[in-house]
């Protein structure tokens, strides 16, 4: 499944993520990122890094990373 992310700046300056959620399009794709999206409104995110590699003879090299929605555990957790 594929969807388009952008790296931008917000109001502030910051770093942020910009995508689109197309309401009106029933693909698969669009029903998960609106579930993710509702699910991040309810508990927050997190980032998790799955793995970091390096290709041999190559200066190729990148770390892999994953936005997840928060377990409720861990919602709680945080508060505490």
């Amino acid at each position: 499944m594929k969807a388009e992310f952008e790296l931008s700046l917000d109001r502030n300056g910051k770093p942020c993520i910009k995508f689109k959620h197309h309401t009106r399009i029933d693909s698969l794709e669009q029903k998960l990122l609106k579930i993710f999206v509702d699910g991040v409104y309810k508990n927050g995110a997190v980032i998790t890094s799955s793995g970091s590699y390096l290709e041999c003879g190559t200066k190729n090299c990148y770390d892999n990373y994953e936005i997840q929605i928060k377990s409720k555990k861990e919602k709680y957790e945080k508060e505490v």
